[in-house]
């Protein structure tokens, strides 16, 4: 199924990503006047690294059940999850945009640069944190926009050295931390792909790189325990997801907000995603519902 899906990937790359270009500019208006959201003062500098998905990632079954159940619960008729979000979804902060000017995209990402030999990121939350603040701003100027690329072709590297290896121990708690390291990846680089179009040049690297992960797995959900039951699932829809990916494009707005939100918020201690600034996202995330909340409480006057 892999070889398939790259070359179902190479094959419709060019139409779809032609067609965004043609329309990057008329991207998603916020509603915040363009602000950003708040930075802390201080941003702590986490020692734990995404590339080692042996050390004890997990996922509780606590934060599966609550993304599953709220899946379920917004999912309409055609199977989206995206109806009964309150507000419009695509101004959460785990999806939304900004807006970008084709006039502004002065570089072009550069595939030898991003799947050469690694060159020594060891972690990459430093442009994970980088593209938060960019995607959190109404719009792109043209030094963003480089930015951006830089930022994309540092990921395509980190994930090309670092979680392309073949699985070594494939039980559903392993594959939960490689694919949610590659959900992370991927979606910055697809999000990358949405705003700069052509310019991410992806026909001639993108196929190329997809086929560097297996991500195709299917696991039995029928398990002795709920742990392994909830693993299972979880296996399975992001295995899911990262299919869609890799056809450059990003899943269901609401399964993306409800996968992040699982890999985030219930990481132990010990986790491959263990770090303390993704609080900054699960604050936004917070942030996102409570003013969505208040906006839909009737006036007193």
């Amino acid at each position: 199924m892999e070889s398939t899906s790259a070359a179902s990937t190479s094959a419709g790359f060019t139409a779809i990503h032609s067609d965004l270009a043609g329309r990057v500019y008329s991207g998603v208006p916020h509603g915040d006047g363009g602000h950003e959201i708040a930075w802390p003062s201080s941003q702590m500098r986490a020692e734990q690294q995404l590339e080692q998905p042996e050390d004890g990632f997990e996922v509780t079954l606590d934060a599966v059940a609550k993304s599953e159940s709220a899946a379920a619960a917004r999912a309409g008729s055609d199977g989206s999850a995206e109806p009964s979000y309150p507000g419009n979804i695509h101004l959460h902060p785990f999806v939304r945009l900004p807006e970008v000017n084709p006039k502004d995209i002065h570089g072009v990402f550069r595939k030898e640069f991003a799947l050469a030999p690694y060159f020594g990121r060891f972690s990459p939350m430093d442009s994970y944190m980088t593209l938060r603040r960019l995607f959190a701003k109404a719009s792109l100027t043209a030094k963003d926009i480089g930015t951006l690329i830089k930022e994309a072709e540092i990921l395509a590297n980190y994930a090309t050295e670092r979680l392309a290896s073949p699985c070594s121990k494939c039980t559903a708690s392993y594959l939960v931390r490689k694919l949610s390291s590659l959900l992370m990846v991927f979606d910055h680089l697809v999000c990358a792909l949405e705003l700069l179009g052509d310019k991410m040049d992806a026909q001639s690297w993108w196929a190329e790189f997809v086929r560097k992960f297996h991500t195709d797995y299917h696991l039995p959900e029928a398990g002795r325990t709920r742990r392994a039951r909830f693993l299972s699932r979880l296996v399975n829809r992001l295995s899911s997801a990262l299919s869609v990916y890799k056809e450059g494009r990003r899943p269901a707005l609401g399964e993306v907000i409800d996968l992040k939100r699982a890999i985030i918020a219930e990481a132990n201690a010990e986790g491959q995603l263990t770090n303390p600034l993704w609080e900054l996202w699960m604050d936004d995330d917070k942030a996102f519902f409570s003013s969505s909340s208040d906006s839909e409480r009737p006036s007193d006057v």
